[in-house]
């Protein structure tokens, strides 16, 4: 037993040391978008630790077309530990995005750019994001797109700001270029099919936008993709409710739910909770919708930049308060609703998009 300790003992401290001494590779002879592809795809040491990424990254700080780059990577591993806006994150991003600029090259110039926008969007500063969300688009109007990062990806994610701002239209010419450059059979490419969906949502085209879901949601099954699959049902309800087949849409937010809390996703599980207890109202099953608010309200807490998802919840909560004509906790609820429309008046709501537009 001593011997069979010792020996597990060992092979962690020479994983642990082989993990922290090896460096990045650079590799050769590639265009410079797929070898920034190459660096970003390859196996890195645990978040967190920012000394040993740093030694991990290093050669990457003495290419001066590189340099950025390692700004990046490090910006990023910051900001998936902190999981929020950060000073650190924004140095790091902030510097990347200064050394790119001083690089003849294009291609690292979006990537850098795009990487901080994604970082911004993703924590709702969309005061910060927008002239620079300007720049990045007239930039890519000056590259060839298989010359960018990542292209399929990077186009998908500036149809999705476009859609925020719910600029359907340039968001469908960038879901297009997406859908060019995603390979087929793979999760990226489920994606992008739901998003072209959710395009033809908002603009109300049901037929298409349905179309679309349902061929996510079959490329996602197929491959066992059961996020992508989840999104893509959840997608689909929203068309079945907006048709009034309530029935049809609540089936399918079960199985979102269920599908969703499967793979440990609690965003997507908190946003079908949220948009089933809506139905749940309609179909005044209020017991069920108080249910699910409850457990979708722990998740909401959970991140601060779910203040708009929590604020739809607490709006559903008195919603059921007035159906059971009931008042206890009513003044609570409304007093967080106006703290969170007067902090999202500054961060995520209507009224900064609208500033932004």
């Amino acid at each position: 037993m001593l011997a069979k300790r010792t020996y597990y003992v060992v092979i962690f401290i020479l994983t642990f040391f082989a993990l922290h001494a090896q460096s990045v590779k650079i590799p050769t002879a590639l265009p410079e978008n797929k070898i920034i592809e190459a660096i970003i795809t390859q196996q890195r040491p645990l978040e967190g630790d920012t000394l040993s990424l740093k030694n991990y990254l290093n050669p990457l700080s003495k290419i001066d077309k590189l340099k950025p780059l390692y700004h990046a990577l490090i910006a990023n591993s910051i900001t998936k530990v902190l999981d929020q806006i950060n000073d650190k994150s924004n140095y790091h991003y902030l510097k990347s995005i200064e050394l790119a600029s001083k690089c003849d090259d294009l291609t690292i110039k979006i990537y850098t750019l795009q990487n901080y926008i994604k970082y911004l969007y993703t924590y709702r500063d969309f005061t910060t994001l927008t002239p620079l969300f300007l720049d990045l688009i007239n930039q890519t109007r000056n590259i060839e797109s298989s010359k960018m990062v990542f292209p399929g990806d990077s186009f998908k994610k500036i149809a999705w700001i476009l859609q925020t701002f719910g600029d359907y239209q340039d968001a469908n010419h960038f879901l297009q270029l997406a859908k060019t450059h995603t390979k087929k059979g793979t999760p990226d490419y489920s994606s992008v099919l739901n998003t072209i969906g959710k395009n033809y949502l908002y603009s109300n085209d049901l037929k298409k936008s349905a179309y679309y879901f349902n061929q996510s949601a079959h490329s996602a099954h197929h491959i066992s993709d059961t996020l992508g699959y989840a999104k893509a049902l959840g997608y689909l309800a929203e068309v079945y409710q907006k048709e009034g087949d309530l029935k049809k849409a609540i089936s399918l937010l079960k199985k979102d739910i269920s599908l969703s809390q499967s793979c440990g996703n609690d965003k997507n599980t908190m946003f079908a909770s949220t948009f089933l207890s809506e139905l749940y109202l309609q179909t005044n099953e209020i017991e069920k919708a108080e249910d699910l608010l409850n457990k979708a309200t722990l998740i909401a807490y959970s991140k601060s930049y779910y203040a708009i998802s929590e604020l739809k919840i607490l709006k559903l909560k008195l919603a059921i308060l007035q159906k059971k004509g009931r008042t206890d906790g009513e003044l609570i609820l409304r007093r967080r609703i106006t703290t969170l429309e007067d902090l999202l008046k500054f961060k995520d709501g209507e009224t900064v998009i609208n500033k932004s537009n």
